[in-house]
């Protein structure tokens, strides 16, 4: 494989594509998602097996381009049976340096890719190994990991030790064909913090109805959950002190509505704060 196309592999696999060259003499290597898009779950095949996986009517051609003949010039379009499309450029030498793989782009996926990337939640694409397939600038965000840092990486890179066997359990239902809804978590950043999250995980199915992946929607509630713990401080300081006036304690809402009833206050009046309160 050439260095220019290690280098490109995550930049393109991060826009959802994913590359595919020959490989020797009788071989084509696929990228991680190359090999998701069609299907084959293999990254290195047999000229035959590839060939396979195109069109009848592009076949020959494709196998002329690529393994006979002169060195493609240009860019040439081919079909998978799969419909994909699949291009490819030439060089001098006649090696294949590069070739995009990609679903049939038009404007709904367009617009559907601006909204992914535009979102203020991590949206995370992953294999039903655990391996990360897509990774939106929010992400990046939350997480800390650039794309190219983390696709074609394990997912367990952001979960923390304690929570590895949850992590697990979740992927496990997915390939059940399940889908965990606002599920309350922890996750851990780049740099070592950990923080909480909520997170939807859905199955992902391609065209013909087999369960390729997952896709996960996080958000962090780092914050709203530090507000909610510091809130119920407060209120169970301020129960401390009625508790501890000597005097008999009661809150009341403008309507009359009692809300609270200090000890003293039972002692005094003799009724339990659970037969008042809210009365």
């Amino acid at each position: 494989m050439t260095a220019d196309f290690h280098d490109c592999l995550a930049t393109v696999e991060a826009a959802g594509l994913g590359l595919w060259r020959r490989d020797g003499p009788d071989a084509v290597f696929l990228s991680a998602r190359a090999a998701q898009l069609l299907g084959t779950g293999e990254t290195q095949l047999g000229r035959n097996a590839f060939l396979a996986l195109i069109e009848a009517q592009d076949r020959d051609r494709l196998g002329r381009h690529l393994w006979s003949g002169p060195p493609t010039e240009g860019c040439v379009e081919f079909h998978s049976a799969a419909g994909l499309r699949l291009r490819i450029a030439g060089r001098d030498d006649g090696v294949l340096m590069k070739a995009g793989i990609d679903g049939r782009a038009d404007d709904t996926r367009s617009r559907l890719a601006a909204i992914v990337a535009s979102s203020d939640d991590a949206i995370v694409g992953k294999t039903l190994d655990g391996i990360v397939t897509d990774w939106n600038n929010a992400a990046e965000a939350i997480f800390g990991y650039a794309a190219d840092e983390i696709i074609g990486k394990p997912i367990a890179l952001i979960v923390p030790a304690d929570r590895r066997e949850e992590s697990a359990t979740i992927l496990e239902r997915i390939k059940r064909g399940e889908r965990i809804d606002h599920f309350e978590t922890r996750r851990q950043r780049k740099d070592g913090e950990v923080i909480d999250v909520s997170v939807t995980i859905s199955p992902v199915y391609d065209d013909a109805g087999k369960l390729q992946g997952a896709s996960k929607v996080a958000r962090d509630i780092t914050a709203s959950k530090r507000a909610l713990i510091a809130l119920a401080e407060r209120e169970a300081h301020l129960r401390s002190v009625l508790e501890t006036v000597p005097d008999a304690m009661i809150v009341i809402d403008p309507a009359g509505i009692m809300s609270s009833f200090s000890v003293t206050a039972e002692w005094l009046l003799g009724y339990h704060a659970a037969e008042v309160i809210g009365r």
